[in-house]
């Protein structure tokens, strides 16, 4: 039974580091894609 924890533990580790990557570079996309339009309305 706790070899599968750690298994399953193992397995939420990539998650947990990709996620924030993901949400950063999400934020960046739709931030630069704000500026954008911005500056298209100028």
């Amino acid at each position: 039974m706790e070899k599968w924890d750690v298994l399953e533990f193992l397995t939420w580790i990539p998650e947990i580091f990709t996620f924030p990557v993901r949400l950063v570079a999400w934020l960046v996309k739709g931030i630069g894609r704000l500026i954008g339009s911005i500056f298209d309305w100028v």
